[in-house]
C-alpha cells in the first residue's frame, strides 16, 4: 500500500490542562500526531482540516464562562463538510447536566477530569 494514500489521524488539544499531558504523551508514543493548540489560533485548524481529512479535536472546559465560545466553535466545525472531525471535551464536574447533554447532542464526547485522574489509561 502506498504510504501517501494512507491518511493519518491528527489529534488537536485546544488549551489542554497539565493533566492531559499524560494522554498526549501516550498518543505520541503510539505514533499519533497529537498537538497542543492555543485557543487564540484554533481557527487556523480549518486550514489543516482542508489538507488532512481525519482529525480529532479535544476541548478543555474549565468553567461555564468558556461554554458559549466553545459551542460557537463546535458549530463552525459541524458546518465544515470537507473533512471528518471528531470532537471530545474534558470537563470539570461543575459543568451541569444540561451542558453535558448539549455537548453530546452536538457530537462531542464528554470526559470528566475526575475520570482522567482516576484512570488515565
Amino acid at each position: 500500500m502506498d504510504k501517501n494514500s494512507v491518511y493519518s489521524v491528527r489529534i488537536f488539544f485546544i488549551d489542554p490542562v497539565n493533566l492531559i499531558s499524560v494522554i498526549m504523551n501516550s498518543l505520541i508514543e503510539l505514533e499519533y500526531e497529537a498537538y497542543s493548540i492555543d485557543s487564540d489560533i484554533k481557527d487556523k485548524l480549518f486550514d489543516i482540516f482542508a489538507e488532512s481529512p481525519r482529525n480529532v479535536v479535544f476541548f478543555s472546559i474549565r468553567s461555564k464562562v468558556e461554554i458559549e465560545t466553545i459551542f460557537k466553535y463546535i458549530e463552525k466545525i459541524n458546518e465544515y463538510k470537507d473533512s471528518m472531525v471528531q470532537m471530545g471535551a474534558f470537563t470539570f464536574d461543575s459543568i451541569d447536566l444540561d451542558i453535558k447533554n448539549r455537548l453530546l447532542e452536538n457530537g462531542v464526547s464528554v470526559i470528566t477530569f475526575e475520570t482522567i485522574q482516576a484512570n488515565t489509561v
